[in-house]
C-alpha cells in the first residue's frame, strides 16, 4: 500500500518503490486488535509528507543544476524536467 501511494505520489512505476519496515505486525502484533486501517492512515500521511520533501528537494537541486526557477519544474517517470519543456531535466 505505502509503494503505491509514494508511486502515485512522485508520478513513477510502482516496481521502482521498494517499502522496507522494521515493523512487522504479524510476528509483533501491537496487540489484539486489528489496526491496519489506523497503520495505513499514519503510515501513508507520514510517505506523502517524505514524498512531498523529496519531491522539493529534487526540484531545489534541478533548478540550480538546469538554472532555472524551481517553480518550473516537474517531477514524473524518475525524472524531474521543465514544464513547459519535457525534454529538458535529469534523472533520479
Amino acid at each position: 500500500m505505502l509503494a503505491q501511494i509514494l508511486a502515485e505520489r512522485l508520478k513513477m512505476d510502482i516496481n521502482q518503490i521498494h517499502v522496507r519496515m522494521k515493523v512487522d505486525t504479524e510476528t509483533t502484533p501491537e496487540h489484539w486488535k486489528s489496526v491496519g486501517s489506523r497503520g495505513t492512515f499514519m503510515a501513508g500521511r507520514a510517505t506523502l509528507n517524505a514524498a512531498d520533501d523529496v519531491i522539493n528537494q529534487l526540484k531545489e537541486v534541478a533548478s540550480c543544476v538546469l538554472r532555472v526557477p524551481k517553480e518550473d519544474l516537474e517531477v514524473a517517470n524518475s525524472r524531474v524536467f521543465l514544464r513547459d519543456n519535457p525534454s529538458i531535466g535529469l534523472h533520479f
